[in-house]
């Protein structure tokens, strides 16, 4: 079952990075959004932690995907929000299905962890 969980974990942070680079464009379109490829990292976790309900790994991701979004407002702010609306002028499709993807995983573990709870000992 963990196995299963980071698999399709692991392939929707493919799909969320695959969307950020083409977002970026070759250098031409919203760089900032290249951020959102820790999802490779963190959203396979995320479904472990949520599958096992591991209070510690689920706060350590919710905490990393926060600091992420941060850094992902910072950066954009800094490279200019009109790349942003630029991208969002040719491929409002791809920006959406991004945020859609990008937000989804943050707001089900969020409200997984708020709704369900966590073990702070699961058992294994």
């Amino acid at each position: 079952m963990k196995t299963s969980a980071f698999s399709v974990g692991l392939a929707y942070g493919c799909i969320v990075a695959f969307l950020a680079f083409n977002i970026a464009g070759g250098g031409d379109g919203w760089i900032s959004a290249l951020v959102s490829a820790v999802a490779i990292f963190l959203v396979p976790f995320a479904a472990v932690a949520c599958i096992d309900r591991r209070r510690s790994m689920a706060s350590i991701v919710l905490y990393c995907a926060v600091l992420a979004d941060l850094i992902l407002l910072v950066a954009s702010w800094r490279e200019g929000f009109h790349y942003t609306l630029r991208v969002a002028s040719v491929a409002p499709l791809l920006i959406l299905a991004w945020l859609f993807l990008w937000a989804g995983w943050q707001v089900a573990l969020f409200a997984t962890f708020l709704r369900h709870g966590f073990d702070a000992h699961p058992k294994t």
